[in-house]
């Protein structure tokens, strides 16, 4: 294990505490020691009346628990009551992808933290997760208390291994027990403690092992080492499997939580969470046990973002029960599944036909038969009757209605959460923290940074309603941008400020972006130009926009330049024009790729950078099926736009002289 981070703190904390740290891609141990009180000890110093000292520990806004109970000290994973003053460490073995992380700490009262340190699991590990505490090893003296809390999450244990020592003293001994996903692991000696595995009367002070081949499935798993008195931990052995697991089962599928994007919205589109993690479950069991298994299972969010697709979540009223629209009038999945339209498949290495008592009527039935049909399209039979996989994204386009437009809009809420409609513009179901962090303070170390501190500014008494703060810095880091993120591409708001005597100092802004969202947001430096420039591209909430250029000239952003610049969504509507132009009636335009791409060059050679507004728009027309009844979108025509905008010294600003400047359209 190679050690990345590490910070001694050693102090109180009555607000939450951030510590930001990057990784690449991998295994990661997470090692946090801190204290917490119970209600008596703060009763005594008059802190608190009958209040003890708790943490919740959150790891990129997860949080990491040993316990369901929604009581606040139950699930506190640092609980005064159980600690009575005394410090423990928690462990968190985790993947981690490249990039920005944060871990937060939510204190109740007036817990200590003392240290943080992050190590990755490198290649010469062989998998196996080794950990000797440097810190509270032996711990405090104290009576049956948590010690060590081990969280793993996504991963499967394939072995454990723990070598410890416990002693006799002239009354008592230590003891340690060892607690593995909830289950006490017994001494099997009968002269000692029976839920003590290290019993100190017994060994007195010598080592003893633990070693089980677990086998337990990818999924979250805890373990435990509860301490009485003051034994010795020589060292924990993990023996993780990123992937899946040994046994042949995987026992858990995580769901992403979805938000209900918009004002006034209160459609919970998490309710069916527990019943799609269950289906998944269960079919990624029974093709994992299967002859020639898929190499990559299926994701439970990849079947949310079919049923968001399909039904939103069952709020589409023409769903009802069937949330997943398997087995619909005209659809022959149900029926197939039942063997009466015959299809085949490979299982245990033979061609069986594909047949089960498959019904919907409820939605449990729904998200059952959807994950299993979805399945079916993701295999195919070779002809010498072998099974091979496609790819997840072709299963899709075979489960919908065979369109790529289907797979993108699947796949834009599984892997983006984002979803386009036509006459809300982009709904953001969900959303990854992209924090960029730079140190402010370098005192020697650095406790608080930036983005903490603006936040502080920032959400005073209600910082629940903020998502996210993404910070980006001018090339000579004299001033950062704030992109604050109320609601992500939905409410959000752009800040640019410095830093004088330690303090934030906001910029005021010439006229402020008029959307209500920012679509992007970056510092620019050009040629001719001794100031740094801003350029920001807003988004509504129906998909349009425009793209803003200021200039910070005196501690102020100065508009240079606004333009019509982002269009996301075709607005389609009905003119006669449009079928003349087009052949059809219902028609609107966006822009590829949602906006017109901004590029800096002086192309008239007087010394300053020009503007130049590249992409292609394309016409979007409404059809109907011959029954009326169905519609679809398909594109007519586009028209590459290369709009060359000249600087002007004089007025100060770059000039827009045309309108779009397009090549030709090709034919339909």
């Amino acid at each position: 294990m190679k050690l990345l981070h590490s910070q001694k703190i050693n102090k109180e904390i009555k607000e939450d505490f951030f510590y930001f740290f990057e990784t690449n891609e991998g295994v990661y141990l997470i090692e946090v020691i801190a204290k917490a009180k119970s209600w008596w000890q703060n009763f005594k110093s008059f802190r608190s009346f009958f209040k003890d000292d708790d943490i919740i520990l959150y790891l990129d806004n997860t949080e990491i628990f040993t316990s369901n109970s929604k009581d606040i000290d139950v699930k506190a994973i640092w609980n005064g009551n159980e600690l009575k003053g005394l410090s423990k460490i928690v462990l968190v073995a985790t993947i981690l992808k490249k990039g920005g992380h944060t871990l937060r700490l939510r204190p109740d009262q007036s817990p200590s933290l003392e240290s943080i340190n992050i190590m990755e699991l490198e290649e010469m590990d062989n998998q196996t997760i080794i950990y000797s505490p440097l810190n509270n090893n032996p711990p405090e003296k104290g009576d049956r208390r948590p010690w060590i809390n081990y969280v793993l999450q996504n991963l499967a244990i394939k072995k454990l291994h723990i070598v410890a020592s416990a002693n006799k003293l002239k009354r008592d001994d230590d003891d340690i027990k060892v607690v593995v996903d909830g289950k006490v692991e017994e001494n099997e000696n009968k002269n000692s403690h029976k839920d003590w595995y290290w019993c100190g009367k017994m060994l007195k002070g010598n080592e003893r092992e633990y070693t089980k081949e677990l086998n337990l499935g990818k999924g979250k798993h805890f373990i435990e080492l509860w301490a009485d008195k003051s034994p010795t931990l020589k060292k924990i052995e993990i023996m993780v499997l990123a992937t899946n697991n040994s046994n042949g089962e995987n026992n858990e599928a995580i769901t992403r939580l979805y938000t209900c994007g918009g004002v006034g919205c209160k459609e919970d589109y998490n309710r069916y969470d527990a019943i799609i993690a269950e289906a998944v479950t269960y079919w990624n069991n029974e093709f994992l046990k299967d002859t020639d298994p898929p190499s990559e299972f299926l994701d439970p969010n990849l079947v949310k973002a079919i049923m968001y697709q399909e039904s939103r979540v069952g709020f589409d009223k023409m769903a009802g029960s069937n949330v997943m629209q398997v087995g619909n009038g005209g659809d022959p999945s149900i029926l197939t599944l039942r063997g009466e339209l015959p299809e085949y498949w490979i299982h245990n290495g033979k061609t069986i036909l594909l047949k089960y008592d498959a019904k919907v009527e409820t939605v449990k039935d729904s998200i059952n038969w959807g994950v299993r049909w979805l399945y079916h399209k993701a295999q195919g039979i070779t002809p010498d009757n072998k099974r091979y996989w496609k790819s997840w994204q072709e299963a899709v386009l075979k489960y919908g209605p065979g369109k790529q437009e289907y797979v993108d809009n699947v796949w834009n809420i599984y892997k983006k959460g984002v979803k386009k409609d036509k006459k809300l513009g982009i709904i953001r179901l969900w959303s990854i923290l992209l924090i960029m962090i730079l140190p402010l303070f370098l005192n020697g170390s650095i406790v608080y940074s930036l983005e903490n501190k603006i936040k502080d500014q920032i959400v005073k008494g209600q910082s629940e309603q903020l998502e996210d703060i993404e910070l980006t810095y001018s090339q000579n880091k004299k001033y950062f941008l704030a992109q604050i993120e109320w609601e992500r591409d939905w409410w959000e708001e752009i800040k640019v400020g410095n830093v004088k005597n330690k303090n934030i100092n906001w910029l005021p802004i010439d006229k402020l972006p008029g959307e209500q969202a920012i679509l992007s947001a970056r510092f620019i430096s050009l040629e001719g130009f001794g100031n740094p420039l801003v350029e920001i591209y807003g988004l509504t909430h129906v998909g349009h926009g425009s793209l803003y250029i200021y200039e910070i000239k005196n501690d102020k952003l100065n508009l240079l330049f606004e333009t019509h610049a982002v269009d996301i969504n075709p607005d389609i509507k009905w003119s006669p024009d449009n079928f003349k132009k087009y052949g059809y009636g219902n028609c609107g335009e966006i822009f590829s790729n949602d906006k017109l791409a901004s590029e800096y060059k002086d192309t008239n050679k007087d010394g300053n950078s020009d503007l130049i507004l590249s992409g292609t728009k394309k016409i979007i027309c409404e059809i109907r099926d011959e029954y009326l009844k169905n519609t679809s979108e398909i594109t007519v025509s586009s028209a590459q736009i290369n709009n060359k905008i000249l600087w002007n010294k004089n007025e100060h600003t770059w000039i827009n002289t045309a309108s779009y400047n397009e090549g030709p359209s090709p034919s339909p």
